[in-house]
């Protein structure tokens, strides 16, 4: 129960405006041409054939050539050469001794010298160990004076007091004979 203050012919007029077409129109062909310059050639058709003899032959052909010639080649390499022995007939070879490489010189080994600061360092930690030993014996002489000298005055200071003798009821014993 919608009350509307249009007429019901100006309704009928909306509704037929909304149900109308409203996309653009293509434009004009008439007076185009295309360029058949521009235009690429179709690709031409041809019929497929599947079977192709000549192919497979000229394959196998290749196939065979290619393997012979493998074989050909490992034949050669296995075929045994023999090269004329010149070690035996001439003078073996003895190296030119060449005083810029054969100069003696004094080295020093890195295992030499880590020997001697290891017994340096065994010199050094023995009498490391040493003065701590000997500071633990002074120590403990050190304390040892201390707990006789805290025990001689704690002797001096107590003085031995005598103490009262408490006064206690005399105890009465009966004869029982």
């Amino acid at each position: 129960a919608v009350v509307s203050t249009q007429s019901t012919g100006e309704q009928i007029e909306d509704e037929k405006k909304k149900r109308e077409f409203k996309a653009q129109p293509l434009y004009e062909t008439e007076g185009f041409q295309v360029d058949k310059n521009l235009s690429k050639a179709c690709t031409k058709v041809v019929p497929f054939n599947i079977s192709k003899p000549d192919a497979y032959e000229e394959k196998l052909r290749n196939q065979k050539e290619r393997l012979e010639k493998e074989n050909q080649d490992l034949a050669k390499m296995r075929e045994f050469k023999a090269q004329y022995p010149h070690a035996i007939f001439e003078e073996p070879f003895v190296p030119v001794k060449d005083s810029r490489y054969c100069k003696v010189e004094e080295f020093n080994l890195h295992s030499e010298r880590r020997g001697h600061e290891r017994k340096k360092f065994d010199i050094e930690l023995g009498e490391q160990r040493q003065n701590l030993e000997l500071m633990k014996k002074q120590d403990e002489i050190e304390k040892e004076r201390i707990d006789r000298e805290e025990v001689a005055e704690l002797r001096k200071k107590l003085v031995h007091r005598a103490n009262r003798v408490g006064e206690y009821k005399k105890q009465e014993y009966e004869d029982i004979s």
